[in-house]
C-alpha cells in the first residue's frame, strides 16, 4: 500500500473512511454511504470538531439554482448518515447537533499509517486454515477474523483493509481432525441491491455463491461469486429466486418469475424449464436424480420432480387432522433418500424440524424450532432459536439429536426464517450466511409531485397495507416477533391511534375493505390453511366466511358486493361477500399474477403478470377477463384505481409511481404512463401492497423502509473446528 493511499484513509473509531473515493467501512464491512449524506461527512472531517452553521451547509452542498426544501434535505440527510454510523442525536458519539445553530464532528480522527512491523503480514501466514489465504492475518481465537496491514496507531487497531487487498484462498475437504476455523465477512457488492431476503447459498465444493438480487436496472438476476475473485457476476438473462445447488456444485436450481422451476449451470448459459411450480419456493437436490421442492408457497405441500424434469408427484402434505398449517423448506440428509423438512402446527410445541422419506414414509419429529433447518456434515442440524443461528448434533443413521446444542453466532435474526433458509453449509466444511432481521417500515404520505408531506403513525415492522376507501383508516401486516408471525393492526389516520385486530398464532394477511370503509374480509391460517374470514370494524368478533382446503388470499371487494380472491397465483375466483353461494372460478392465467383489484364501476380489472417475461401491468373487462390490455411499459406492480376509475396507479419494478389516465366506454382506454415521482421503495415487491392512494388521487401513502446498514455475508472456513474448540475449553 503506497503513502498516497495512507493520507486518503480517515480513521474514527471502527470506521475508516477514503476520502478520495467516498467508501466507508466498519471494520471488514463496507457501509453503503452516498450522496448527501457522504458529502456531509466528508465536508465534517475537514475540520473536526468545527460547528458548521446550517447555513454553510448549505453554501457548499447545495448549489444556488437548486430548488429543494433545504431544511427537510439536510435533516434527512443527517439523519442517514447517524443510521449509518449507528449515531443518535440523544447520545452522539460521531455527529453532534448544536440546537438552531448546525453540527459538528466530536469524535477523534487521524490519518492512517502503516502497520507496525509486528502487525504486518508474513510469509508463515499466508497459509493458515485450510488453503490459501493470500495476505491474511489470523487472531487467534475459536472463530477467527482475517486482517490486514492497515493501522490507526491512536486507536492502536488493526484495521481489515479489504478495500485494498484482495483476498483469494481456496478450500480443501476439511478432516475430523483438529483445525482453526477461520471467519471473514464479504461486504455486499454494488452490482446487486441485495434485499433483506436474499439469502447466499454456498456450493458444495465450498468455492462458490449463489444468490438472486436486482442489478442497477431493477432486473432480478442469479449471481455467482468465486469465493477466489472480489466480484459477482451475473448469469445472463437468468431471473429468478431461491437458487439451490446440485451436489456436483456444476448446476443450480431456481424459481422463475413466471412460476417454473428450472436449471441451468453454474457457467450461465440458457435454462431449462423442469416443471410448473407457482408461488414455490426452496428446493433441494436429493443426489439420486431427484428434486424436492415446496409448492405453492410457504401453506402447500411438498413435491418431487426428476431433476432433467417431467411430471410432479406430490411427497407429504399438510395433515391437518394432526393441526398441521404448512410444510416448508426440504433439505436432504447424505443417504439422499431421507429429508429434514419444516412443520408449522397450530400447536407451538409441535412446531419444528420433522423427518420423512421420498417413499412418504410416516414422519418423524425431530426438534422443536419455529425455523428451517439443514443437514451439516459431519453431523449437525443446523437451524435459528431466539435469533441465534445453532448447530445441534445428529446421527444420520438413528434419526436422533444428541448432546448438547452450540450456539455459533448470536445476533442472527428471525424474520421470515419459516419460509426460507438464510444459511448454508458446504461439503468441505464452509458455513456461509446473512443474518437477518425484520426491516422498520414508516408511513409517510407524498404528493402527486413527490414532497414528502407527513409521516402516519409510527414505524414498525410492517409488510403491507389496505387504505380504507373513505381515506380514514389505514389496515397494517405487522410481525408480532414473539411468535414470528403476521397480525392485523388499525391505524385511524385522523386521530393517530394504532389498535390490534388480531392477535392468533396465524398469519392474518391480504385485507380488502368493503366499499362502505365499515368491514374487512382477510385470509388467515389459524384454522389451518389459509382461508377467508370477515370482521365488521370496531368489533372484536371475525366471521369464517369460507374454508375449502385450498390457500387463498381475498384481493378486491366488488361495489356489487362480491369477493375476487386467488389461489396458487393463477386462478382467480368470485365468491358473495355474504358467503350465500359457493364461489365462480373467473379465470386461470397462464402466467404468475397477482393483486387484481376491480374498478370502482365493477367494469375493468387491473392485475400484475409476468406474461411479458417481467412483471407488467394489465387490463381486462371484468368479470369474462377479455379485451385484455397491457398498461405499463418496462413493467409494473401493485395496480391501484382512483375512486372515481378515472386513473390507475402503479410503481415501475425500481419505484418509481406512475398513473395512466382511463377512459371507460364500450372498451378501456388509457393514456400514456406519466411518472409521478420517486418512491423509497428501489424494488418493490410485485405480490404487495406497499402503497395506497388517497380517494382523490392527490395523496400517496407509501410504507418506506427506515434505511438500516444490510447485514454482511459472513463465511466460516472449518466451522466444525469452532465446536470443537469449545468443548475442550
Amino acid at each position: 500500500m503506497t503513502a498516497g493511499i495512507y493520507s486518503q484513509i480517515r480513521c474514527f473509531g471502527p470506521f475508516r473512511l477514503n476520502i478520495e473515493t467516498g467508501e466507508l467501512w466498519k471494520s471488514a464491512t463496507k457501509i453503503r454511504l452516498q450522496g448527501q449524506a457522504l458529502q456531509i461527512l466528508l465536508l465534517l472531517l475537514e475540520e473536526p470538531g468545527r460547528l458548521w452553521t446550517r447555513e454553510q451547509l448549505r453554501s457548499r452542498l447545495w448549489s444556488g439554482d437548486t430548488f429543494v426544501d433545504f431544511n427537510h434535505s439536510l435533516n434527512v440527510a443527517v439523519n442517514r448518515l447517524r443510521e449509518r454510523l449507528g449515531d443518535s442525536a440523544e447520545d452522539s458519539q460521531y455527529v453532534e447537533t448544536v440546537p438552531g445553530i448546525g453540527y459538528r464532528f466530536v469524535a477523534h480522527v487521524e490519518r492512517a499509517q502503516p502497520a507496525p512491523p509486528e502487525h504486518q503480514p508474513s510469509p508463515a501466514m499466508e497459509s493458515t486454515a485450510s488453503g490459501n489465504f493470500g495476505i491474511v492475518r489470523t487472531i487467534k481465537s475459536p472463530a477467527h477474523t482475517v486482517g490486514v496491514a492497515l493501522a490507526c496507531t491512536a486507536a492502536g487497531v488493526v484495521l481489515v483493509a479489504v478495500s485494498f487487498l484482495g483476498i483469494r484462498f481456496g478450500v480443501t475437504k476439511f478432516s475430523k481432525g483438529e483445525g482453526q476455523s477461520v471467519r471473514l465477512e464479504i461486504a455486499l457488492p454494488d452490482e446487486v441491491a441485495m434485499g433483506w431476503l436474499d439469502a447466499v447459498v454456498i456450493s458444495p465444493d465450498g468455492r462458490r455463491l449463489a444468490f438472486a438480487g436486482p442489478n442497477t436496472d431493477g432486473k432480478r438476476l442469479l449471481w455467482i461469486r468465486d469465493l477466489d475473485s472480489l466480484q459477482p457476476h451475473p448469469l445472463p438473462d437468468v431471473e429468478g429466486e431461491s437458487a439451490f445447488w446440485a451436489p456436483d456444485s456444476r448446476s443450480i436450481g431456481f424459481f422463475s418469475e413466471s412460476g417454473k422451476l428450472q436449471r441451468v449451470g453454474a457457467a450461465g448459459g440458457t435454462p431449462i424449464t423442469l416443471c410448473d411450480a407457482p408461488g414455490a419456493n426452496m428446493g433441494a437436490f436429493s443426489g439420486h436424480g431427484m428434486i424436492l421442492f415446496a409448492s405453492n408457497g410457504a401453506a402447500g405441500e411438498l413435491r418431487s420432480v426428476p431433476e432433467t424434469g417431467g411430471q410432479t408427484r406430490i411427497v407429504l402434505r399438510p395433515d391437518k387432522s394432526k393441526g398441521e398449517r404448512s410444510l416448508n423448506c426440504p433439505a436432504f440428509l447424505p443417504d439422499g433418500r431421507h429429508f429434514l423438512y419444516f412443520s408449522r402446527n397450530m400447536d407451538r410445541s409441535k412446531t419444528g424440524i420433522y423427518v420423512s422419506t421420498l417413499d412418504s414414509a410416516e414422519p418423524k419429529f425431530v426438534l422443536p424450532t419455529a425455523s428451517c433447518a439443514i443437514y451439516a456434515p459431519p453431523g449437525y442440524i443446523l437451524y435459528i432459536r431466539n435469533d441465534a443461528l445453532i448447530a445441534q448434533p445428529f446421527d444420520a443413521a438413528t434419526l436422533k439429536v444428541h448432546e448438547d446444542p452450540f450456539t455459533l453466532t448470536e445476533d442472527f435474526g428471525s424474520w421470515d426464517v419459516q419460509h426460507r433458509r438464510f444459511f448454508s453449509v458446504s461439503d468441505t466444511g464452509v458455513l456461509a450466511y446473512r443474518g437477518n432481521d425484520a426491516p422498520q417500515t414508516q408511513l409517510t404520505w407524498y404528493s402527486r409531485e413527490g414532497k414528502r408531506l407527513e409521516m402516519a403513525g409510527e414505524r414498525g415492522r410492517y409488510l403491507q397495507l389496505a387504505l380504507s376507501p373513505d381515506g380514514t383508516k389505514v389496515t397494517l401486516e405487522r410481525l408480532d416477533t414473539t411468535s414470528n408471525t403476521w397480525n392485523l393492526w388499525l391505524l385511524d389516520l385522523q386521530t393517530g391511534v394504532s389498535s390490534r385486530l388480531t392477535s392468533d398464532t396465524g398469519v392474518d394477511t391480504d385485507v380488502v375493505w368493503s366499499p362502505d370503509s365499515r368491514e374487512i374480509v382477510y385470509g388467515s391460517d389459524r384454522i389451518g390453511q389459509m382461508d377467508l374470514f370477515r370482521r365488521t370494524i370496531g368489533t372484536t368478533q371475525d366471521r369464517l366466511l369460507y374454508a375449502d382446503g385450498n390457500t387463498k388470499v381475498p384481493e378486491s371487494w366488488t361495489t356489487a358486493g362480491d369477493i375476487v380472491y386467488m389461489t396458487d397465483l393463477r386462478h382467480v375466483y368470485l365468491l358473495k361477500a355474504d358467503g350465500s353461494r359457493k364461489p365462480v372460478p373467473l379465470f386461470t392465467t397462464g402466467f404468475q399474477s397477482d393483486e387484481p383489484h376491480v374498478s370502482p364501476d365493477g367494469r375493468w380489472i387491473a392485475y400484475g403478470s409476468v406474461e411479458s417475461g417481467r412483471w407488467d401491468i394489465y387490463v381486462a373487462s371484468f368479470p369474462d377477463f377479455q379485451n385484455k390490455l397491457q398498461v405499463s411499459n418496462g413493467g409494473g406492480a401493485q395496480a391501484l384505481w382512483r375512486a372515481d376509475g378515472a386513473e390507475l396507479y402503479y410503481l415501475t419494478l425500481d419505484g418509481k409511481m406512475m398513473v395512466t389516465e382511463t377512459i371507460a366506454r364500450a372498451t378501456l382506454k388509457t393514456g400514456i404512463p406519466k411518472f409521478l415521482f420517486e418512491t423509497s421503495l428501489r424494488h418493490p415487491k410485485p405480490v404487495l401492497d406497499q402503497f395506497a392512494v388517497s380517494p382523490d388521487g392527490q395523496k400517496f401513502l407509501v410504507a418506506e423502509p427506515v434505511e438500516r446498514v444490510a447485514k454482511p455475508i459472513t463465511i466460516v472456513l472449518n466451522w466444525p473446528s469452532a465446536i470443537r474448540s469449545d468443548h475442550a475449553r
